[in-house]
């Protein structure tokens, strides 16, 4: 019986000499894990994400900068066409430049102007009312045949300044028979714009 006990003993000594060894290499296994795969892990995961966030930032980077460029180019045609708004409303009333347009187009559609009034214009202004669209008013007193007049009206608007008919009035000249080039009496106000 001691026989069985000795062997029972060594068996279990060696028994729990092998678990100390599997002990051992888990406490092991369970170190290497913590202090050198989890670190590393954890940079692989944080490098990915960062660089998700890099690529999201890169495409918001290109939409940016594709939408300056487009902004860039609007302004190059925008400025190659910038003297026409200064031609639409000048900074300055011109009001010569003004009744010559309106005297060209009645001349070039055989219109009679009879009487041409200009309305008053403020010339001294402060600096910050500069802003603001300004106004001259030049009343016409006119003759001419109703297409003359249309092919008047249609070529004032398609001149540069800006213009606006603001009262019309028609009405037949010389009574009930009139010539056929003369036979509306005109009577109208156009203002121009300046700022």
């Amino acid at each position: 019986m001691q026989d069985t006990i000795i062997k029972t003993l060594r068996r279990f000594r060696k028994e729990k000499a092998d678990y100390t060894n599997l002990i051992f290499f888990f406490a092991a296994f369970i170190v290497f894990i913590v202090f050198i795969i989890r670190p590393s892990l954890n940079e692989a995961f944080a490098r990915a994400k960062r660089l998700s966030d890099l690529q999201t930032l890169e495409g918001q980077y290109e939409q940016s900068i594709a939408q300056i460029i487009n902004y860039q180019t609007q302004m190059q045609d925008v400025n190659s066409n910038l003297f026409l708004l200064d031609e639409a409303m000048p900074r300055q009333p011109n009001i010569n430049k003004l009744l010559a347009d309106i005297r060209s187009a009645a001349a070039s559609n055989n219109i009679i102007l009879n009487r041409t009034d200009v309305g008053q214009i403020n010339l001294v202004r402060e600096a910050q009312a500069r802003t603001e669209t300004n106004a001259i008013s030049v009343a016409i007193e006119a003759q001419a045949s109703y297409a003359n007049f249309q092919a008047f009206q249609k070529e004032l608007y398609q001149q540069r300044r800006l213009k606006k008919i603001t009262t019309l009035t028609i009405t037949k000249a010389g009574g009930a028979i009139a010539s056929q080039s003369s036979g509306l009496k005109i009577q109208m106000e156009i203002e121009g714009y300046y700022l």
